[in-house]
């Protein structure tokens, strides 16, 4: 259940390469999960955890391809998933870019 119907502004700056205006909470509710639980800073996490359910969090932290090794560990931890029940799927990879291969 969310306990908000917007993200507070002073967290623009974890969504550089979105248009954050247009992000709807309910409807990009999985991206900005992932996006806070991978870049976001203490203020972030602690306005996480007190608006966001912990179900959907642990949601993503078990299906999520975009989460860090570090990060997913770190939250196994904290909402004490068990192994089995994270995807084990690799993580998305980046394909370098052959015009600029530097």
């Amino acid at each position: 259940m969310l306990k908000v119907k917007t993200i507070p502004n002073r967290f623009k700056k974890f969504f550089w390469d979105v248009k954050f205006q247009d992000l709807d909470i309910k409807k990009h509710k999985f991206f900005i999960i992932e996006r806070l639980l991978e870049y976001g800073d203490m203020s972030s996490i602690k306005w996480l955890l007190e608006n966001i359910d912990k179900k959907d969090i642990r949601k993503v932290v078990c299906t999520s391809r975009r989460l860090g090794k570090k990060t997913i560990a770190f939250w196994k931890v904290y909402l004490n998933i068990k192994d089995s029940q994270i995807c084990t799927r690799k993580r998305f990879i980046q394909i370098p870019n052959e015009l600029w291969p530097y």
